[in-house]
């Protein structure tokens, strides 16, 4: 209960100084994330696409922050298409149907293409 006391602290400073705060103020920490090597998290999208836990969309908004879920789409899409790619994103499924070690999936992806 240490903050709910220091916040009637940092409330009444602030009143005395025609300051008003709210009654309650709720704080929303990030989740911690570990640095992780390139091959790490090549392996963690991949897992989280296999499982069905992201999409290619939210991994782009992920990284690119500038764009929002439909933009990404279209990018993918339209990479997609120069690339000349056959499947479609979409929030639901994942484009990377390759399964195994990532080394097997670049291997697998080489041959496709």
């Amino acid at each position: 209960m240490y903050e709910h006391e220091l916040y009637e602290i940092e409330k009444t400073i602030a009143a005395y100084n025609n300051i008003k705060l709210p009654e309650k103020m709720g704080v929303d920490f990030n989740e911690i994330e570990y640095p992780k090597t390139v091959q790490d998290q090549i392996a963690w999208h991949s897992f989280m696409l296999e499982k069905n836990l992201t999409s290619l969309p939210e991994l782009y908004v992920k990284y690119n922050n500038d764009y929002n879920k439909k933009e990404a789409i279209k990018i993918i899409e339209e990479n997609m298409e120069l690339n000349g790619a056959k499947e479609e994103p979409t929030e639901q499924e994942p484009t990377n149907n390759i399964t195994g070690s990532i080394f097997n999936q670049a291997r697998q992806r080489a041959t496709n293409n």
